[in-house]
C-alpha cells in the first residue's frame, strides 16, 4: 500500500475533535487515537494489497449499439494514462460485443452493460430506470439475457453479426428475481443516476432497493463534472443513507458515465492483490472499496470494509490514505467524519499528504461508515463502505 508499518506507527498520535460544520457529536470529547497495534491490525488484514483506482461507469466506442465517443482500442492511451487511471468498467448499451474485441485488456477494463427496466408496479409514480450489470464474461453475459427471456436477446438487425437485448418491462418483484440472478452468476449489479429527474421516481424508498449486496451509485458525474454537492447526487447519497438504516446492505459506488472521458474526482479505490478484473470484481462484489480517489479503509476485528462482525468487545481502525494524485488538491483541507445509524460518531481533520489512521472502541450499533469530506470547498469527497452488525 505504498508504505512502511514501521514509517507510519509514529504518526498516531493523539488528534483532536473538531467537528468542523460536520454536524452534532457527543459533548464528551472522544479520544480517536490508533494505537501502533490499531494500526499494525488493519495492515495486516490488507497485507499484499494495492490500491488501484477506477472508474465504475463510462462507455466506450466499439461499434453496434454503443454510445461512447472514444474507440476501445484508444482508451489507454487517450483516457486511461492521462488521468492515471488503472482500469474502468466498459458497459456500452444492448451488447457484450465490446468485451470480445482484440483490444479488451482484462488488466485495463471490467465488462458489462447499462440496460433500462420500466418498473410498473401501480403505486410507482415513474417507472424509468437505468442499471449497470457487470461480468467480466461476455458469454456468461449474454447467458444470463438468454435466460432472462423478458430481454429477447437475440441477432442484431441493424448490425450484422452482433448481438443485441431489448429495454424490458418488469414488475419489481420480478426485477428482484432478475437482480439476484445476476449475482448468483458472479455478476455485480448497480442502480445507477438513481435520484435523476428523468428516472425512477417513488414515494417508498424500499422501492430503489432490488437486493442486498448490490450497488447504488450515489455520485454520477457525467459529462458536466459533477461531484457530491449536485442537487440530484446529494439526493441519492441521502436514499442510500435511509436504505442502510433500513437494514439494507447497499454499496455506495461513483462513476463518470462521461462517454468521451473520465472525471478523476468520479473514481473509485480498490485495493486487490493483482490488477485484473477477475480480481477488482471480487472486491467490488464484498463492498470491500472506497466511493472516491482515495483509500478509506476499516476493521473491526477481523471484519473489513463490507463485511458483517459483532462490534462488541472490539475496535474499529480506519485509515485514510492513497489519495489519486490529480483528484487531490495539496492547498485543501480534508476530514474523515465516522457514521452509524443515530448520526455522526466523530469528526476530525487529517494531513492529507500522509496516511491517517483513528481507532475507536466499537458500540452495539448497525453499522459504521466513513466519509472524507473537502472541507475548502465544502463537499463530500469520498464515500466509504460499511462494517455492518451481525
Amino acid at each position: 500500500m505504498k508504505k512502511v508499518i514501521s514509517m507510519i506507527l509514529a504518526m498516531c498520535l493523539p488528534l483532536s475533535l473538531c467537528a468542523c460544520g460536520a454536524g452534532e457529536v457527543s459533548e464528551k470529547a472522544m479520544n480517536v487515537t490508533a494505537t501502533a497495534a490499531d494500526v499494525a491490525q488493519l495492515e495486516a488484514l490488507y497485507q499484499g494489497r494495492t490500491d488501484f483506482h477506477g472508474d465504475l461507469h463510462n462507455h466506450s466506442d466499439s461499434g453496434g449499439r454503443s454510445d461512447g465517443k472514444v474507440e476501445l482500442r484508444l482508451w489507454p492511451l487517450l483516457v486511461l494514462e492521462p488521468k492515471e487511471i488503472d482500469f474502468a468498467v466498459i458497459v456500452d448499451h444492448r451488447q457484450s460485443e465490446h468485451m470480445r474485441l482484440p483490444e479488451w485488456d482484462t488488466t485495463k477494463f471490467i465488462g458489462g452493460t447499462e440496460p433500462q427496466a420500466i418498473i410498473v408496479d401501480e403505486h410507482i409514480v415513474q417507472g424509468k430506470m437505468h442499471y449497470n450489470i457487470i461480468f467480466n464474461d461476455p458469454d456468461v453475459m449474454d447467458e444470463f439475457l438468454k435466460d432472462n427471456i423478458e430481454y429477447k436477446f437475440g441477432p442484431d438487425s441493424q448490425n450484422p453479426g452482433m448481438n443485441t437485448f431489448g429495454y424490458p418491462k418488469f414488475t419489481s418483484a420480478r426485477f428482484r428475481e432478475v437482480v439476484q440472478d445476476i449475482l448468483d452468476r458472479g455478476g455485480f449489479f448497480t442502480h445507477v443516476h438513481p435520484l435523476y429527474d428523468e428516472y425512477l421516481i417513488s414515494d417508498d424508498p424500499l422501492d430503489y432497493w432490488f437486493g442486498d449486496y448490490t450497488g447504488f451509485e450515489v455520485m454520477t458525474g457525467t459529462s458536466k463534472s459533477f461531484n457530491l454537492s449536485h442537487k440530484e447526487n446529494l439526493e441519492a447519497y441521502e436514499m442510500w443513507v435511509q436504505l442502510l438504516n433500513m437494514d439494507k446492505i447497499l454499496f455506495a459506488t461513483f462513476g463518470s458515465d462521461n462517454h468521451r472521458d473520465s472525471d478523476v474526482a468520479c473514481l473509485s479505490t480498490i485495493y486487490a492483490e493483482e490488477q485484473n478484473n477477475q480480481k477488482l470484481l471480487e472486491y467490488v462484489r464484498k463492498g470491500d472499496f472506497t466511493a472516491g480517489p482515495v483509500g478509506i479503509r476499516m476493521c473491526i476485528g477481523d471484519a473489513v470494509t463490507g463485511s458483517k462482525t459483532a462490534f462488541v468487545g472490539k475496535r474499529l481502525v480506519i485509515a485514510v490514505d492513497n489519495f489519486h494524485s490529480q483528484a487531490m488538491k495539496s492547498s485543501h483541507q480534508y476530514r474523515l467524519d465516522l457514521y452509524n445509524e443515530k448520526g455522526l460518531v466523530f469528526s476530525q481533520e487529517f494531513n492529507s499528504a500522509e496516511a491517517a489512521y483513528f481507532a475507536i472502541d466499537a458500540e452495539d450499533c448497525k453499522y459504521y461508515r466513513a466519509n472524507v469530506y473537502d472541507v475548502t470547498e465544502n463537499y463530500i469527497f469520498a464515500v466509504g463502505n460499511p462494517i455492518w452488525n451481525g
